[in-house]
């Protein structure tokens, strides 16, 4: 997913709440990569959701991002520029 359709939003990149823990957990090593995996295991399969579809920058959700890049990049998707 791409940048953010919500109004007045000025997100570029969806990331969601997982993807960044989990680089920031495999930055400080094994131990704190278990201790997060075993955090997600005992969420429930709402809460799972939830974490993996919030964006970690904006907190909108994954439909509220584009699954094109035409507004970020300026163009449209067949590569010809926005009117």
């Amino acid at each position: 997913r791409f940048f953010c359709t919500t109004p007045q939003c000025a997100c570029t990149d969806f990331v969601s709440q997982m993807q960044q823990e989990l680089t920031a957990a495999e930055s400080e090593g094994a131990e704190a990569v278990d201790q997060l995996e075993s955090r997600y295991h005992s969420m429930t399969c709402q809460a799972k959701s939830v974490y993996q579809l919030t964006c970690a920058a904006c907190g909108h959700d994954a439909n509220q991002h584009s699954m094109s890049e035409g507004r970020a990049t300026g163009e449209r998707v067949d590569g010809e520029p926005c009117a």
